[in-house]
């Protein structure tokens, strides 16, 4: 973890969705764990057994759900921060201004699965 990396957490404006509010939620601990984002080397990298969670299992993830998604159940604060970070940037990104004239619903239509599938993603990681 650097110190880029929590500014990128810190100043990112998350929307006003439920994923949002997750998120916002993380951001405030990370908030805490690094003394108001600024000491990066307090997110610990240890990897837990976050599988045997049991908040996870009262969610309805099971430990082969977590780690078929995750590709493990072992995870880390910084694991958790990373994802929260790409988040924010994404987030943060510019879209750039559609030119007058390209209103083709095909692919607008094809944009917002897309973008529904990633939102969809983004909140199975959050449950860990």
């Amino acid at each position: 973890m650097d110190k880029q990396t929590l500014e990128t957490i810190k100043n990112a404006k998350l929307p006003d969705t439920e994923e949002g509010k997750i998120y916002a939620e993380m951001r405030e601990e990370i908030g805490k764990i690094t003394n108001n984002f600024t000491e990066p080397a307090a997110i610990s990298a240890t990897k837990v057994d976050a599988g045997s969670n049991p908040d996870i299992h009262s969610l309805g993830v099971t430990k082969k759900m977590y780690e078929d998604y995750f590709g493990s159940t072992m995870r880390s604060e910084e694991d958790a921060a990373k994802n929260l970070a790409d988040y924010c940037a994404a987030q943060s990104a510019v879209t750039p201004e559609k030119p007058k004239g390209s209103d083709d619903k095909a692919k607008q239509l094809q944009l917002a699965k897309a973008k529904m599938k990633m939102a969809a993603a983004r909140l199975k990681l959050m449950t860990f």
